[in-house]
């Protein structure tokens, strides 16, 4: 057997492993192969330079070539879904059984088939005591063309684990590419560790705190002590996810209640004795997750919600856990200094003054730029933190490798009505100018601008109004607020109409807001004025003498007749006549024909074609003038009036 083709699955697939319902694939494909010869296949995945990993073996061949298996879903992604590999986007080719052929993802091979990015699917359910069953956590994966992540709950990991690869080949491999982000955007059960050590900070509260209440959430509260997660009360959450099988984006969702010990301990950390139940808390999380830019970017919205109508404070400490393998990881905080550094433990980081901004960090501060052994990415936030601090906590440990943590500080209050948003975008890549660039786009994304792409004229006579408008950058999740002359903003849709309007002046102003609640600062706006009539000006006919058209309408491009134009205050309808000068007794009169023409005309300058003609008939040779009148237009010196001259012909 020389060559073959996987024809089933597509390419590209974005698979997915449902470890909480076992899901198989087909694999199907032709070969030059044949039963006759007792021929049989290999499926492995390529990835990397020269680097593979089997998936199955000894797939028979029948007597056409053709061949078809079903593959547990499960042999794409390992028990660990970062270690080993191939949990990168991988080609798969069908081989002859017991061989390896070289066949590099990004070169040409005998043996094709489509890319395949993996991905894994995982409810946490507490499995034993009291509260069995209940959904405290869940673990997502997925890989696309140019990266891949994992994401567990707001109390567990958060955005955990991002590699990027190249696109071309998926390489390099695991074994030689360090994560950039390990896990972000999370609140811990507390800020360091139970007693300082020389690596971390002693903690003292939870990272999250209500009121100025400890409190703790699903997947997290557990962690306080030991039996923690049979205490009465225990939170559960809820999210789902989903994956658009043509662009393979990533999108979750996860809503969470908090809970606070009863009763109040008095010091921290709580322990059995002073926190023997839980009790909710007031105030609901939801986040939407989504992946993009081929798995090299992810947006985290987030949205804090009162349950009791009324207002609460929230202090946030947001874990941030970059990877540093070879002890060198950087981050550069612009509104501080243009450099990087290396953190230490304990150094603070003063708040920003303004946002969206960006955090710059670096996988390896030696590394050469490009170097795709050390990934370097931004953390791009909607809201300025309140400061922040490196706690140096490897919580959740590393691969062997310590991770610098980044504490953010929020300190907002939660309204009573409505919800406070939040928002983070976290982009890595291989050079500086990609970071740079994804960095910048996700600034934009918190700092929308708006246009207004569908308007009334300046001028008009008509009482109704539309408007269409839109957010750049577009991004899913933007909502619009709008207003009327001196009115307030208030949520609204494109397109928006009125109806009824006055006649006078008026302006209409739409602001975007981006999905994190940033809301335009420059509103944009268009004033225009609704007048009872329309007033005619400009009227000419160029050439004034001119020879009518054999043929045709009275309003014609044709090679006869002459160009006419005229201004208009507001989008009318204008009717034309036309008089011939008539000589009587040494005077010249105007005699009106017979018939009118009408033409619906725009607000502004209008130019039409007249041929020469009336009625369907050449106008004579002599003297004219054509009459327009806009309809409805003022009470005096409402028409105008241009002369031209019929030559012989």
């Amino acid at each position: 057997m020389t060559h073959s083709q996987i024809t089933a699955p597509s390419d590209p697939t974005y698979l997915t492993y449902n470890a909480d319902v076992p899901n198989n694939v087909t694999v199907s494909g032709t070969s030059d192969g044949s039963s006759a010869s007792s021929d049989k296949v290999d499926l492995l995945c390529y990835f990397g330079a020269s680097s593979h990993e089997t998936i199955l073996t000894g797939i028979a061949v029948d007597a056409g070539g053709n061949f078809s298996t079903a593959v547990p879903a499960s042999s794409f992604v390992s028990v660990n879904p970062f270690f080993p590999v191939p949990q990168r986007t991988c080609v798969l080719r069908a081989v002859p059984s017991g061989t390896t052929p070289s066949a590099p993802p990004g070169g040409s091979s005998s043996f094709a088939g489509p890319r395949v990015a993996p991905g894994r699917h995982r409810t946490g359910k507490l499995l034993s005591g009291p509260n069995t069953g209940l959904v405290d956590n869940f673990f997502i994966f997925r890989a696309q063309l140019a990266g891949q992540l994992g994401y567990n709950s707001l109390g567990s990991c958060g955005l955990r684990i991002s590699y990027v690869y190249d696109p071309a080949n998926f390489g390099p491999s695991n074994n030689a590419s360090n994560p950039l982000f390990f896990c972000n955007d999370f609140l811990w059960w507390q800020n360091g560790s139970t007693t300082a050590t020389s690596t971390d900070l002693q903690a003292t509260r939870s990272e999250l705190r209500i009121d100025g209440t400890d409190a703790y959430l699903p997947a997290n509260a557990e962690r306080i002590y030991s039996g923690a997660a049979s205490n009465a009360g225990y939170p559960a959450l809820s999210f789902s996810d989903s994956v658009d099988p043509m662009t393979g984006s990533l999108t979750i969702t996860e809503s969470e209640r908090a809970v606070t010990c009863q009763p109040q301990p008095a010091t921290y950390p709580p322990t059995s004795a002073s926190c023997s139940s839980f009790t909710t808390a007031p105030v609901v999380f939801r986040r939407t997750l989504v992946q993009s830019a081929n798995g090299r970017t992810v947006s985290l919205i987030d949205h804090w919600s009162s349950t009791d109508h009324s207002a609460h404070a929230i202090d946030l400490q947001l874990e941030n856990e970059v990877f540093d393998d070879n002890g060198d990881a950087a981050f550069e905080f612009p509104w501080v200094s243009s450099a990087y550094h290396t953190p230490a433990k304990g150094d603070a980081v003063p708040a920003a003054p303004r946002g969206p901004g960006s955090i710059y960090v670096k996988e390896s501060l030696a590394a050469a730029d490009g170097d795709q052994s050390h990934p370097q990415g931004a953390i791009t936030f909607s809201d300025p933190p309140n400061g922040g601090l490196f706690t140096a906590a490897n919580h959740l440990g590393g691969f062997g490798s310590e991770s610098d943590t980044l504490v953010l500080d929020y300190q907002r209050t939660v309204p009573a009505t409505g919800s406070l948003p939040m928002g983070f975008i976290y982009s890595d890549a291989f050079t500086t100018a990609d970071v740079t660039a994804a960095a910048h786009a996700a600034e934009a994304t918190f700092r929308p601008d708006t246009r207004i792409t569908s308007r009334p004229d300046r001028q008009t006579l008509s009482r109704s109004a539309t408007f269409r408008f839109n957010g750049v950058p577009a991004v899913q999740g933007t909502a619009f607020l709008c207003k009327l002359d001196g009115g307030t903003f208030s949520p609204c849709g494109s397109p928006e109409r009125y109806l009824n309007l006055s006649r006078g002046k008026h302006t209409f102003s739409a602001a975007a807001v981006g999905p994190a609640g940033n809301v335009d600062p420059t509103p944009a706006t268009f004033n225009w004025k609704i007048v009872k009539f329309a007033s005619l000006s400009k009227l000419k006919i160029s050439p004034s003498s001119l020879f009518a058209a054999p043929s045709g309408p009275t309003f014609a491009q044709k090679k006869f007749g002459a160009t006419l134009r005229y201004v208009l205050s507001a989008a009318a309808k204008v009717t034309f006549r036309i008089e011939r000068a008539v000589s009587r007794n040494g005077r010249t009169l105007w005699a009106k024909l017979k018939g009118k023409v009408s033409h619906a005309s725009a607000f502004g300058v209008n130019q039409l074609h007249f041929s020469g003609r009336w009625r369907g008939k050449k106008l004579a040779q002599g003297r004219y003038r054509l009459v327009a009148t806009p309809i409805p237009g003022p009470k005096h010196h409402a028409s105008k009036r241009a002369s031209f001259r019929i030559k012989r012909g």
